[in-house]
């Protein structure tokens, strides 16, 4: 006796009876039924549910009890099966839902005050936007029910306990002065103040005001930033850039100009266009490559030769950029031979 009792709990948990009366018979009316059935199930509204017609050369016979239907593959809702008890007989209908977007459902049953993790959810396709739901299951994870949801149900913000995390700092920050994440506080709480932060940008993140200690912060009081190359000092025209005469600084990334130079490289050997002032930053018609030997100049040409190295002094007999050869005079001997320029009155010998 308790071993049918279970089989019939089982039963009425798989097969779901749509109407309370008897079935008529016929294709057309199947469809409707499994139609409406379907939308019953997955709350997808019947008109972008599409049923395949059943088989014209098999009849679709009366049933004198209501139809009863179900979902007969695990975690597969394309096919319906229809069952008769009385006659027997069942038919399986192919389902089509035309989704146009998708949200977060839950995968399993979940009960009240139950906080949510990964395996609880599942991303379903769904034929309308729905308002408060979550397209990201990411946004989910660790929220609380305030009330049980069903197995395929589409979870909404009215589901759960919305707690946000919002932003504190820990100390005073100046103006455009870089803000890290260990200097400030996180709280979560289910009533943000509004405009407060509750998403932590990416990059690399400046105050755009002053920000006094224990500040909640709102995304007015913050902003992405970039670093780019300025003058450490006055640079006069024709000079050439070396590295004490630059360093970085922050500037806001809306502030910064697509041919702003971002790294010392971009600046070391090359020559200026014009005199820029400390504190200016550099960008790409400020610098021009430069001529690192000059004629009538000394220069050290470097010789290797496998673990020794030999230094020559020498003049140049020609004007030459980074990477060019030039032609270069020993102060000894007076012959002529070639080197690479390399640096700044300097040039490495050329293997023979």
């Amino acid at each position: 006796m308790q071993l049918m009792r279970v089989i019939s709990v089982l039963s009425l948990s798989v097969w779901t009876p749509l109407a309370t009366a008897a079935f008529p018979g016929g294709g057309v009316a199947l469809v409707e039924e499994a139609t409406s059935w379907v939308s019953q199930q997955t709350g997808v509204p019947k008109d972008v549910i599409q049923m395949s017609a059943p088989d014209r050369r098999v009849p679709i016979e009366r049933c004198l009890q209501p139809l009863s239907f179900r979902f007969p593959f695990k975690g597969n809702q394309r096919t319906v099966e229809a069952l008769c008890q009385e006659p027997s007989w069942k038919r399986f209908i192919r389902v089509k839902i035309s989704a146009k977007t998708k949200v977060v459902a839950a995968a399993q049953d979940l009960p009240d005050g139950h906080i949510i993790n990964s395996s609880d959810l599942k991303i379903v396709p769904y034929p309308v936007s729905i308002d408060g739901s979550y397209s990201d299951a990411n946004d989910l994870i660790g929220l609380t029910l305030i009330k049980p949801v069903d197995t395929d149900t589409v979870i909404n913000q009215s589901m759960v306990i919305n707690e946000e995390v919002i932003f504190t700092t820990k100390r005073a920050f100046e103006a455009g002065e870089l803000i890290e994440r260990t200097a400030l506080t996180r709280f979560k709480t289910n009533n943000p103040p509004p405009n407060a932060l509750t998403k932590w940008p990416t990059g690399v993140i400046t105050a755009s005001d002053y920000l006094e200690a224990n500040q909640t912060l709102s995304k007015s009081n913050i902003e992405q930033s970039e670093y780019v190359v300025v003058s450490a000092t006055n640079i006069v025209r024709g000079q050439v850039i070396t590295r004490d005469l630059i360093s970085k600084t922050l500037q806001p990334k809306k502030q910064i100009g697509a041919q702003m130079l971002s790294t010392f490289e971009e600046a070391i050997g090359l020559e200026a266009t014009r005199t820029i002032r400390a504190g200016t930053p550099l960008s790409v018609s400020d610098v021009t490559a430069a001529d690192l030997i000059r004629k009538g100049e000394k220069v050290t040409l470097i010789v290797k030769r496998g673990a020794l190295t030999i230094t020559v002094d020498t003049i140049a007999m020609e004007d030459g950029k980074i990477g060019e050869q030039v032609e270069l005079s020993n102060t000894e001997s007076g012959k002529v031979i070639r080197g690479i320029v390399s640096g700044r009155h300097q040039a490495s010998g050329i293997d023979p």
